[in-house]
């Protein structure tokens, strides 16, 4: 169905028909997101920043820990599970944020950069990761300028004088 300029479909609703409660219910329970700021309270720990999602969206303390707790270790951080954000390298914060994202199944998962600041042990575990919840049904939008990201994938698409087309 072509859309027009500036609409966005969630679940087959338009969001700009959405009361904000309702879009922030959206936020909360359709969407992983991971920006390149990573967006951590430096304060809390790794574990603590890893399973906001999840209990912002409901889920109980044990289960956000738990979830938190398993994707960190997934992703090579056992070691830091209480650091506080501010203590952690720029790689590491990265899997911090990209833990979080994925603390909980979801159906679209939106990534920005999601390797830029990983050696390639990392970065090879969070393609793995990434590749999972693409296999599990979500859909995962990934803007980057990894080209090993971009092996593997569905779908490419690039920018071209300020529009959306399909990589060739």
């Amino acid at each position: 169905i072509p859309l027009e300029d500036g609409e966005i479909l969630v679940g087959g609703k338009k969001l700009s028909d959405s009361t904000e409660a309702e879009k922030a219910a959206v936020r909360r329970q359709e969407l992983g997101l991971m920006t390149q700021d990573f967006h951590l309270l430096s304060k809390l720990s790794a574990e603590r920043n890893a399973a906001l999602a999840p209990l912002l969206a409901g889920k109980s303390a044990a289960e956000a820990l738990q979830a938190a707790h398993d994707l960190l270790d997934t992703l090579g951080l056992a070691a830091h599970h209480k650091a506080p954000a501010s203590r952690l390298s720029r790689g590491q914060r990265q899997r911090v944020a990209l833990a979080r994202a994925l603390a909980f199944p979801r159906p679209l998962l939106l990534l920005d950069e999601p390797t830029s600041s990983l050696d390639p042990d990392s970065r090879k575990i969070v393609m793995d990761l990434i590749r999972s919840q693409a296999d599990s049904g979500a859909a995962v939008l990934i803007a980057t300028h990894d080209a090993a990201l971009m092996t593997g994938v569905d779908r490419v698409l690039s920018m071209q004088n300020g529009r959306i087309v399909e990589a060739t």
